[in-house]
């Protein structure tokens, strides 16, 4: 099996951090240019489709302003990776044991998971809307007023790190799922 494969022919190390941030960038750029490409090109067959008709339009400047401070987000969340992983085997024992949990393992251990998420999330952005916080952090979030893929991590690195990090890490540190979970 693939897993079998990847297992022995990578650390734990490795698996984690191509697993976890590799995914995401992966899938992340995929759906956030394919995105900008129809903000762009605003085909007319979508035109109905569109909830905000009077947005401005996506100049090709404010996409790059995005996309790199969404890359320095990332960047973040490769050192935050590479920091669990340092302690991960130590929290996670099984975390990459060579046998994969079953699916109703795999769908208990999401189902549990995601909870914790969505509180830390509810949790992190209530905190954010503090007065000083938006002032001085969230409001880059908030400058999209018609907001595109790429805008869900266009934010302060402060933010990113204070409120989008614990997001993805809290409910599998918390519950030490097999890492496949984490994918």
């Amino acid at each position: 099996s693939v897993w079998t494969t990847v297992h022995s022919s990578y650390e734990p190390a490795q698996i984690f951090l191509f697993a976890t941030v590799g995914c995401h960038v992966i899938i992340f750029w995929t759906i956030g240019l394919m995105s900008a490409l129809l903000e762009f090109t605003r085909p007319a067959w979508l035109e109905p489709f569109k909830v905000q008709q009077d947005a401005p339009r996506l100049t090709v400047r404010r996409f790059v302003t995005a996309s790199l401070l969404c890359l320095l987000n990332q960047f973040t969340s490769l050192i935050a990776a590479s920091l669990v992983i340092q302690r991960c085997e130590f929290l996670h024992p099984t975390a990459f044991a060579s046998e994969l949990p079953s699916l109703p393992t795999v769908l208990v251990q999401l189902g549990c998971c995601l909870p914790v998420s969505e509180i830390l999330f509810y949790a992190g952005h209530r905190l954010l809307h503090v007065p000083w916080a938006y002032d001085h952090i969230h409001y880059i979030h908030h400058s999209w007023h018609a907001p595109i893929a790429i805008a869900s991590i266009y934010a302060h690195p402060a933010e990113f790190i204070l409120a989008n990090i614990p997001v993805v890490l809290g409910g599998p540190l918390l519950l030490a799922p097999h890492v496949v979970v984490w994918f």
